[in-house]
């Protein structure tokens, strides 16, 4: 993978993308980290969570056949289809307002078609209503990282761990965040730690590059 040092950064909008299709957040602080490096890997990866690997391959495609604004365009302009199977969600969930699989599955559903704000709506009544799977806090993260809210995505991500504090997605993800925030003593920690856990984890490959650029900013 090559890095362009100098190039600016803009992000597309945490999955994926949307979980992937990518959402239009601008990220000026990612000064040593160009277009292509963010879109394709913090939007296929930082992404991801484990209940949403399907989207993967998906994401990656589009991020190779696709620009960002072709991406955000897609992510504006959802299928009916889709939007048929979101209202059809929403009437369950109306009919049966505290089942809890429902809001994720909602809220899933969002995330797909870009829609962050709902996305981080039903994950957090998901939450609220006493959810404690990892995988859940992490898309309520990405979906707050994609809004641009860091702090808020950060707290997530991090309660994700006290669940799970080896969590291969909640660790690269967190290292994501941290970078983005600038701390970067804090993301090398963070990413050393994944590397040491799942050595031979994509994230950890991915990791390993990540430090070298964030080890750059430390130096300038």
């Amino acid at each position: 993978m090559n890095f362009c040092p100098n190039c600016g950064a803009k992000l597309k909008g945490e999955k994926k993308q949307t979980k992937a299709e990518t959402s239009g957040l601008s990220r000026p602080a990612i000064t040593a980290i160009g277009a292509t490096f963010v879109f394709s890997i913090i939007v296929i990866l930082l992404i991801l969570s484990s209940n949403r690997k399907n989207l993967k391959t998906k994401i990656f495609l589009s991020s190779q056949k696709q620009t960002q604004s072709q991406s955000e365009m897609l992510a504006n302009h959802p299928d009916m289809e889709k939007m048929r199977h979101i209202q059809e969600i929403k009437d369950q969930l109306t009919a049966d307002p505290g089942n809890i699989d429902l809001m994720v599955h909602l809220a899933n559903n969002y995330f797909d078609i870009g829609r962050f704000d709902l996305a981080a709506v039903y994950y957090k009544k998901a939450i609220d209503h006493n959810l404690n799977q990892p995988e859940v806090f992490i898309d309520l993260g990405v979906s707050y990282f994609n809004l641009s809210k860091l702090d808020s995505a950060l707290i997530y991500v991090n309660k994700a761990l006290k669940f799970a504090p080896n969590h291969q997605l909640g660790l690269f993800n967190k290292g994501v965040i941290q970078y983005n925030m600038r701390q970067f003593d804090e993301a090398i920690a963070t990413w050393d730690k994944l590397i040491k856990v799942h050595p031979e984890s994509q994230e950890a490959i991915t990791a390993k590059q990540f430090i070298l650029e964030a080890k750059k900013m430390l130096n300038k």
